[in-house]
């Protein structure tokens, strides 16, 4: 039945979710059309070609219907088949574009989802589509996405699971040195065994305090990578907080003086304690202190609270008059390796993770960190633990 001039469709455009259909020709009896149908009850509609050209298109309920009964049969039957075929059906060519054929058929050819349409290369006659063969396409588009999308996700946990086993280990291999010369530099700088020049003395002393400095930043970064890994393993005391504040404050002070910053802390109305990671509790402070030091003017103030709040919450606050971040900053800053360009940053060095530990450390206590700001004015960072982690046995606590 089907003409050498009707090439079966290429795997290319439209017919990729076509079905092949053999069409008849115009001279076809309908009584032989009606057995085909017959025969197979998955037969949607048959296109009518003639030299490779669609001149129509017979559908089954149509047809079937008016040939169902011996009067029917004995009308059309021995009828060629163009009698019964609907000559205006929509016909594309393979070259659209799947979403411009779903648009046409939505917009102006719904029954085309019934009755199918004609696919043509050309002009000539190619496949049949039908409602059918555009759901089996859209779901086989739609697996090959997701597993596309599964794909590139199994790719990029692979390649951040990479990332976070290197900064491990580089993190590892690097403390090791680093302690050592940190410890060599220290013997020199005390003259432990025997008195050197004064020259020397303070060269070791600038040696030791380069490589405390790296290896706070080693430290920082493998903090991360345990944070990335899910590795924060808290080990739960009781800890004042205010405390804590006290001695995160004498700690920074060098540091603050050198700035011309003045820095404080706050007593709260009651000792605010909680149960609490002591090293990780220190390193918040250290943190949000630090930073809000290093971005602090000469002349500028800094200030650290602990407390209760209404609710029975207890909290840590670090207050500074420092240059301030706008909402986007802020968000900015709280993406690891990132740092705000503000033009006063880029006189300090940092990782960029100082705000994003503090976040991990705080959400591993089940706490939260806010901050507000106002450029020019300053920036409030707030952290604040679960009730449940309030302790209310003072003679209990600690501070780190």
């Amino acid at each position: 039945m089907t003409p050498d001039t009707i090439a079966r469709p290429r795997a290319a455009g439209l017919d990729d979710f076509a079905d092949w259909i053999d069409p008849c020709r115009p001279g076809e009896l309908c009584q032989d059309l009606y057995r085909r149908f017959s025969s197979d009850q998955d037969l949607l509609s048959v296109p009518v070609v003639e030299n490779g050209r669609p001149l129509g298109l017979v559908h089954r309920s149509d047809f079937m219907m008016r040939l169902a009964h011996n009067f029917g049969r004995a009308l059309y039957g021995k009828k060629a088949i163009t009698s019964l075929m609907d000559r205006d059906p929509l016909t594309v060519d393979r070259t659209l574009a799947l979403e411009t054929v779903q648009a046409t058929i939505a917009g102006s050819r719904p029954c085309a989802l019934v009755k199918g349409f004609i696919i043509t290369d050309g002009g000539r006659y190619v496949a049949l589509g039908t409602a059918l063969s555009l759901i089996r396409h859209s779901l086989a588009r739609a697996e090959e996405r997701a597993a596309e999308l599964a794909a590139a996700l199994n790719t990029a946990r692979s390649a951040d699971a990479a990332k976070s086993t290197f900064l491990a280990t580089m993190s590892h291999e690097l403390r090791t040195p680093l302690n050592a010369v940190i410890g060599f530099s220290e013997l020199i700088a005390e003259q432990t065994l025997g008195e050197l020049d004064a020259g020397y003395v303070d060269y070791a002393r600038n040696i030791r305090e380069g490589g405390e400095h790296l290896l706070s930043i080693v430290t920082s970064v493998l903090d991360y990578a345990k944070t990335e890994r899910g590795e924060i393993d808290l080990r739960d005391e009781t800890v004042d907080l205010g405390l804590a504040a006290a001695k995160a404050a004498r700690t920074l002070a060098p540091q603050a003086a050198r700035r011309n910053v003045e820095l404080s802390v706050r007593e709260a109305p009651r000792p605010s304690q909680v149960r609490a990671d002591l090293r990780l509790t220190r390193q918040i402070l250290f943190n949000l202190a630090g930073n809000a030091i290093k971005f602090t003017a000469p002349g500028g103030r800094v200030e650290i609270t602990a407390g209760h709040l209404d609710d029975a919450r207890p909290f840590l606050r670090v207050s500074d008059t420092g240059c301030g971040m706008t909402a986007d900053e802020i968000a900015v800053a709280m993406q690891p390796f990132r740092q705000v360009d503000n033009g006063l940053d880029r006189r300090h060095e940092g990782t960029g993770l100082g705000l994003p530990l503090v976040k991990a450390f705080v959400e591993a206590h089940g706490g939260h960190l806010s901050m507000t700001s106002v450029p020019g004015r300053g920036t409030t960072a707030i952290v604040i633990f679960p009730v449940t982690r309030a302790v209310e046995d003072q003679d209990q606590a600690r501070a780190a």
